[in-house]
């Protein structure tokens, strides 16, 4: 059931990487759900445990935005 989850579910966050890429939300545009859904997991501790082992589930924050942005290189794929 929904409690029952709401009770017992775990989510380990990742605290390797560094910003941009990693940790900073990014809030526009078509992107703006991936930066607000990192917000509030890193902001929110009623689901966050801090052992691995403890988890239901592990989240790698990091922004598709800021990669794209910050690594693409332009006709790279060629």
């Amino acid at each position: 059931s929904y409690e029952l989850m709401e009770q017992m579910f775990k989510v380990y966050i990742y605290k390797e990487g560094s910003k941009p890429i990693f940790h900073k939300p990014f809030f526009r545009g078509i992107y703006a759900s991936e930066g607000w859904f990192m917000k509030q997991m890193e902001g929110n501790r009623r689901f966050v445990v801090k052992d691995p082992r403890k988890t239901h589930m592990f989240y790698m924050p990091y922004s598709s935005s800021m990669m794209r942005e910050l690594l693409y290189v332009p006709n790279s794929h060629r």
